[in-house]
């Protein structure tokens, strides 16, 4: 007796990283953290060496979103991403 071949293995496995993707793009854009503003830190990390400072928390505060939650350290990226390529391309259509 002879099974039925479901799907090729490589179909199944890009079907399944396409809805993953899918899904964390759409968790992205629902869960978008609200965008704040923090004059004193922007000025502050224009002054000489200070911008070394402020890339190295940068980069700890990062490590510590991800390991605290990837999945949501992962979502604010995209979106991040995604509102770049919009506001860029906003700013393509106005020139």
């Amino acid at each position: 007796m002879r099974l039925p071949m479901l799907a090729e293995p490589s179909r199944t496995r890009r079907a399944a990283l396409s809805l993953g993707a899918a899904w964390v793009a759409v968790a992205a854009l629902v869960s978008a953290p609200p965008a704040r503003a923090n004059d004193f830190t922007d000025q502050a990390c224009k002054l000489p060496f200070m911008d070394n400072l402020c890339r190295g928390v940068d980069t700890v505060t990062d490590t510590v979103d991800f390991v605290k939650d990837p999945l949501g350290y992962i979502a604010r990226v995209l979106t991040k991403s995604v509102s770049s390529s919009l506001d860029s391309m906003t700013q393509d259509l106005n020139h």
